[in-house]
Formats: C-alpha cells, sequence, structure tokens
C-alpha cells in the first residue's frame, strides 16, 4: 500500500471508530447530526479520487474491531470525503423482508451518484426523505 493510501486507511479506520463509538455511546439525537454535517468544498474532485478513497475506507471497515453496518461505513465515509472537500449526502431506505420486518439500509451518493453501494442493493429499498429520520434539527 503507498504510503498515501495508509495514511488514508489510518484517517479511515479512526473515523470508524469515532463513529462506532458515538453511536454505541450516544443516543441518535446526540450523533445524529454526522448525517448532515456541512462540507467545505475545495474543489471538484475526479469521480476515480471518489472511488480511490471510498475503497481504502470500505478496506478500513473490513479490518475492523468489530463488524461496520452500512450506516456507520457511510457516517465515517462521508466525514473522510469531506475532509478532503467533498461534499456528499447520506441515503436511508427501508424495505419490508418476508417476515413483514422492516429492514434499512444507508448509501452515499456524490453529485447524485451512488459512491459506496451497487445500484441493484440500493434498488432493493425505498429511499425515505431525510425528514423522515431528523428529530429536532434546525434545517435553515
Amino acid at each position: 500500500m503507498a504510503p498515501a493510501s495508509f495514511w488514508v486507511f489510518i484517517q479511515a479506520w479512526l473515523l470508524l471508530a469515532r463513529i462506532d463509538l458515538q453511536m454505541r455511546l450516544q443516543s441518535y439525537v446526540q450523533w445524529q447530526s454526522i448525517l448532515f454535517e456541512p462540507t467545505v468544498v475545495k474543489k471538484v474532485k475526479q469521480q476515480h479520487q471518489v472511488s480511490a478513497l471510498i475503497v481504502i475506507a470500505e478496506m478500513a471497515a473490513r479490518n475492523h474491531w468489530c463488524q461496520m453496518n452500512c450506516l456507520r461505513r457511510t457516517l465515517a465515509e462521508k466525514s473522510l470525503l469531506a475532509q478532503h472537500g467533498i461534499d456528499s449526502h447520506v441515503h436511508i431506505g427501508v424495505r419490508k423482508n418476508n417476515a413483514s420486518t422492516l429492514t434499512a439500509h444507508a448509501w452515499l451518493s456524490v453529485e447524485g451518484q451512488v459512491v459506496n453501494d451497487s445500484a441493484e442493493v440500493i434498488g432493493r429499498y425505498h429511499e425515505l426523505a431525510p425528514s423522515k429520520w431528523q428529530i429536532g434539527l434546525n434545517n435553515t
């Protein structure tokens, strides 16, 4: 692994750890702001740069202390991209399983393109509007 990739891996691993601990130790109301953190965009990035960051973040998630679910990975990847000046958006969807229970899934997009999942997977979910998963945030 190239030195620059190694440092991105460490950065992603630490973001995953921070988000995992926040989600374990705080209520949703306390950590939900991560979903909506604004990004200061430095410049438009090439799609391959976004893809490279996501690949490294996914590698960090696979090599973490516990299994990182889609929401933890998506939030860490959003923060990682933001640190590199790339604006991204969190999406959350639900679907009904055979047992009539709901299953949720989270994914990330940049400029309208899904960057951390496949169209096949997200196509199984009905996307919820952000207003359905915000609690008490001031959306100005």
